[in-house]
């Protein structure tokens, strides 16, 4: 997660403290509050994320992975393993679901639903949102922002959060990294399959729990 450093200093959230799903959950409505409290509510985002037709690349391949990966050791291949034997591990899938849950709450619901990657990405180079739910490869289209000659942006200060994925987040505290494996999923897995059940979710058209059984179902089809 690329944080906004001024927001969350202005807002009181150490950027350190991230290591758990409730630690964002105290950030994100310490932002929120912050935003109200200052007018800035209409205008200002907590998080900056597209989950809709065309950005299941960011849900079902960038985001599934913490259901992949997170809170385990970097050669660590148990989960994709038995993924792709069609076994879910559905603790880990509902604490995983918590996270995308409270990402979905936070986001800003238009860039949610109707956003491109350029709208997602923009929102937080304009200032305009404390975090985005994307890594470090966005530097490049940020620095594309901050030089532009006609309306450019505002520089800020940065950095980069672990997210929340997992329970357990004791790896996140000692700066641990977790390794990528959603491209060892089943090809059109993340996106063609995954994808549209996070739109859905995020649209309002899946509970939580609706959301977790159909993922479960999914990755038990692949049997």
């Amino acid at each position: 997660m690329g944080y906004n450093a001024e927001i969350l200093e202005d807002a009181g959230v150490n950027p350190d403290s991230l290591t758990s799903l409730a630690a964002y959950q105290t950030a994100f409505t310490a932002i929120e509050t912050f935003y109200a409290t200052n007018a800035m509510y209409d205008d200002f985002a907590v998080v900056s994320m597209a989950a809709g037709a065309g950005m299941t690349w960011v849900t079902g391949l960038h985001n599934f992975n913490g259901y992949l990966s997170a809170g385990l050791a970097y050669d660590d291949s148990s989960v994709i393993d038995n993924l792709n034997a069609g076994i879910a591990d559905v603790t880990r899938l509902t604490a995983y679901a918590d996270w995308v849950e409270l990402l979905y709450t936070y986001a800003d619901q238009t860039i949610l639903l109707e956003g491109t990657y350029d709208t997602q990405v923009g929102k937080f180079a304009a200032g305009e949102a404390a975090f985005i739910h994307q890594g470090n490869w966005i530097d490049p289209n940020l620095m594309a922002y901050f030089n532009a000659e006609v309306d450019p942006y505002d520089q800020f200060e940065m950095g980069y959060a672990p997210h929340a994925a997992a329970t357990g987040t004791e790896w996140m505290a000692a700066e641990k990294i977790y390794a990528w494996w959603q491209n060892d999923m089943p090809s059109g897995f993340g996106m063609d399959t995954l994808g549209p059940i996070y739109t859905n979710f995020a649209n309002g058209n899946l509970t939580k729990a609706e959301f977790i059984l159909a993922v479960q179902a999914k990755i038990e089809d692949i049997a």
